[in-house]
């Protein structure tokens, strides 16, 4: 086992070049294997970062619509989290608060706001409609 730091992907996969690793039969495939997980850790921040911009955008607005409450949505799939699934088309406040029922587990977040999460909030169109017209802008 062997740790690496580096501050960038270069400096990183210079290190592994510049390493003799007696443990690995071929080196040239480490290295195109740790490229492949640069590039997809890097996307992989990208996407989180966006995602994170896209939920302070999304909050903001609700938040201008006085908009406070929405149905979770997951993706219906096999790779969605049981926490998440339990949640699937039940009603929550902005804080991630059950609020026509009990609480499915005693988290309390909304989608988007965990690594990976795929899921969303769904608000009606004559919900958005009627806020939009009575929005205070």
């Amino acid at each position: 086992s062997f740790k690496l730091y580096s501050d960038t992907p270069e400096r990183f996969i210079s290190t592994l070049k510049n390493k003799n690793f007696d443990e690995f039969e071929d080196t040239d495939e480490l290295i195109d294997k740790t490229e492949t997980n640069i590039e997809s850790f890097n996307t992989y921040h990208a996407i989180m970062q966006s995602g994170g911009l896209y939920l302070a955008f999304e909050n903001s607005t609700l938040d201008i619509l006085n908009i406070e409450t929405y149905i979770w949505r997951d993706m219906r799939d096999d790779h969605v989290r049981h926490s998440h699934e339990i949640r699937h088309g039940k009603r929550f406040d902005m804080e991630g608060r059950r609020v026509d029922g009990t609480q499915p587990d005693n988290q309390y977040f909304n989608p988007k706001e965990q690594p990976g999460c795929r899921c969303s909030k769904f608000i009606d169109d004559e919900t958005i409609r009627k806020a939009v017209l009575n929005a205070k802008i």
